[in-house]
C-alpha cells in the first residue's frame, strides 16, 4: 500500500505476462494460443481483455514495443506497394510492370495508426445528440 496520499503503486510485468508477449510474437499474433501457452486460465483465453486490459500489461508493452520501431514500422506499411507483372502473348515471357499502391494494405496501416494515436472515439455506448441553433437578426 502506498504510504502517502496520491503515490501510486510501481508496476511490474509479470514473468507470465512476458511470456504471453514472447509467445505472441512466435507464433504470429494469435492471442488465444499465446495466452493459453503460458499457462493461463480458459476463462481468460476466452477474454483476452482481462489481461490486455490491466496496467501488466500495458507496462510491458511501453518496455517492449518502441515509439520509434512502431513509427518506422507504420511510416513503411503507409507507403506500402505491390510488384505488378504482365504476361506478354507475343513471347510468352512474364514483363516486370513496376510497383503500384497496394491500397489495401495501406488501408491496415492507417487504421492501425489512428487507433494507437487515438483518434477513434472510444469504444462503448455513445449517444447522438442533435443541437438547433437559430440565429434571430434583431429588427429595430
Amino acid at each position: 500500500m502506498p504510504s502517502k496520499i496520491g503515490q501510486k503503486y510501481k508496476i511490474e510485468p509479470k514473468p507470465k505476462l512476458k511470456l504471453v508477449l514472447d509467445n505472441l510474437a512466435e507464433n504470429g499474433g494469435m492471442m488465444g494460443q499465446a495466452i493459453k501457452d503460458a499457462g493461463y486460465s480458459q476463462t481468460v483465453v476466452k477474454s483476452p481483455t482481462k489481461l490486455t486490459k490491466g496496467k501488466g500489461w500495458q507496462k510491458l508493452i511501453e518496455q517492449k514495443v518502441k515509439d520509434s520501431k512502431l513509427i518506422k514500422v507504420l511510416n513503411e506499411g503507409l507507403d506500402a506497394g505491390k510488384r505488378v507483372f504482365k504476361n506478354n502473348n507475343e513471347t510468352g515471357e512474364i514483363e516486370d510492370m513496376g510497383i503500384e499502391a497496394d491500397y489495401a494494405t495501406r488501408h491496415k496501416y492507417l487504421d492501425t495508426g489512428l487507433k494507437i494515436k487515438g483518434y477513434y472515439p472510444k469504444e462503448g455506448n455513445t449517444t447522438a445528440i442533435q443541437i438547433n441553433v437559430n440565429r434571430f437578426k434583431d429588427y429595430e
